[in-house]
């Protein structure tokens, strides 16, 4: 058996659009991968890691041996994440019969071409593999039972600093100036631990706790994605209800955490380090647009925050090439526009082919994300006044993320730096993006976020307006 290095992405088929579909994704996300043509290869080759998995059974009616296939990966790679590709044709019932053989998720053959939930189901499941942390969230001469890991920009590798033990003095002081660093995704929980056992009452514990919040409204809103995306599991809409009341739960508290505290916005952190084109943001982009509700008044930050989820899922029903644009930054044709503009329809549409019951609302701040008050928004350029504020917020909170982005190339911004780039463009932005009395009301809710907790906003959240 010969040794081979970490592989990210395996993929075994014959297929040859899924290949070529495969081989991009790994050439655009740096992905080492691996391609087999059948299961008896995995017989001849040593693999390391965890890697994500697409199987290619789409070619195959019997779930039994389909089955039996999943279950042959997962022998010679336990803890492979297991992507099956299935004919559109094989009836709902199989398909759960197969997930409950040991798939991870199910993938309609012709999503793989058509769409770009295979870009987001596999970065999610490789290019999250860190979470950042602060480096004060660290305290000397406490036993930490996991890795720290530093990020070497210039060649993209993380590098452990801190290993399982007693955490020296010494070491934190080299640390400080990095501000962050970094732990696996897999060791989370014991990350979570860690800071309970560690846990103060000060600004910083406050902060950790926000923090902590933050990433378990990134994991629910994950886990509901992969629900809504995942053929199989069509008819579990009690799932998907019970996953979307619990992301609604997790707003309600992180906002009341993130307004007792002074540094919220710093408290906003990234949650994966790569895009996919926007949907793993939505979390930040949520609490962004919570932080500006309670500011402004504007609204109840709960609901404006549950909107600002739900209004991304629509973009894994994209096509790929729209979606590396995206990420890549470049201008789209007038088809892809077209068929871009149509993202927020079909994120509802997602939502209620799911039989998730959305207020109606909701549903009209979800759909009016990308409108502009000048009629340049997308998609059913409604009149400026029938614009919601709500849905400016959770626009302009996607402003605020892209400014706040961590890239490798880049020296982070701080919030301040944010701030003093987004009251200027906001001069730009009056009465074209948004209208000028959300602008006003914006301005000060701005100006307020990171500093001293003020009074009215102990109001906003004592009267209950997070609800």
């Amino acid at each position: 058996m010969s040794n081979l290095k970490k592989i990210d992405f395996l993929t075994i088929t014959k297929d040859r659009e899924i290949i070529d579909r495969t081989e991009s994704i790994c050439k655009d996300f740096n992905f080492s991968n691996l391609l087999i043509s059948n299961l008896d290869d995995l017989t001849n080759i040593g693999i390391q890691g965890q890697p994500f998995t697409l199987l290619d059974a789409s070619h195959i009616d019997r779930a039994n041996e389909i089955a039996g296939m999943v279950q042959s990966v997962k022998m010679f790679i336990p803890d492979a994440f297991v992507a099956i590709v299935l004919d559109s044709k094989i009836p709902a019932e199989t398909m759960q019969f197969i997930k409950k053989s040991g798939a991870g998720v199910v993938i309609m053959k012709s999503e793989i071409t058509l769409t770009s939930k295979l870009e987001f189901i596999s970065t999610q499941k490789i290019g999250t593999e860190f979470i950042p942390i602060k480096v004060n969230e660290l305290k000397s001469n406490t036993n930490i039972g996991l890795s720290i890991y530093h990020i070497l920009p210039l060649n993209k590798k993380f590098i452990p600093v801190i290993t399982p033990g007693i955490i020296e003095q010494d070491k934190l002081d080299k640390l400080q100036r990095f501000g962050e660093v970094f732990v696996k995704r897999e060791d989370w929980e014991k990350y979570k631990k860690y800071s309970n056992d560690n846990q103060d009452t000060s600004a910083l514990g406050l902060s950790i706790r926000c923090r902590n919040q933050f990433l378990s409204l990134s994991a629910a809103y994950i886990d509901l994605i992969f629900l809504l995306s995942d053929q199989s599991e069509e008819a579990s809409y009690t799932s998907g209800i019970e996953l979307y009341q619990k992301c609604f739960n997790l707003c309600e508290e992180l906002i009341l955490m993130m307004g007792g505290a002074a540094s919220a916005w710093d408290i906003i952190n990234n949650s994966a380090i790569g895009t996919f084109g926007s949907l793993e943001r939505a979390t930040a982009i949520s609490a962004y647009s919570g932080l500006l509700s309670l500011h402004s008044n504007i609204g109840s930050q709960a609901e404006i925050m549950i909107a600002a989820l739900m209004s991304e899922i629509g973009l894994l029903d994209l096509s790929p090439k729209i979606t590396k644009k995206l990420r890549d930054g470049n201008a789209f044709d007038d088809e892809e526009m077209k068929a871009y503009a149509q993202y927020p329809i079909m994120s509802l549409n997602k939502i209620l082919s799911r039989k998730l019951q959305i207020p109606e609302k909701l549903r009209n701040i979800m759909l009016s994300v990308h409108e502009q008050v000048d009629g340049k928004g997308f998609p059913n350029r409604p009149r400026p006044e029938r614009i919601p504020m709500e849905s400016m917020i959770i626009q302009l909170s996607g402003i605020i993320d892209k400014y706040s982005l961590i890239k490798f190339d880049k020296e982070r911004k701080s919030m301040s730096q944010i701030k003093e780039e987004l009251l200027k463009d906001l001069v730009d932005f009056d009465n074209k993006v948004f209208s000028r009395i959300f602008i006003e009301k914006i301005k000060l809710a701005i100006n307020e976020i990171g500093s001293d907790v003020n009074q009215s906003v102990r109001i906003n959240l004592e009267n209950g307006n997070s609800h």
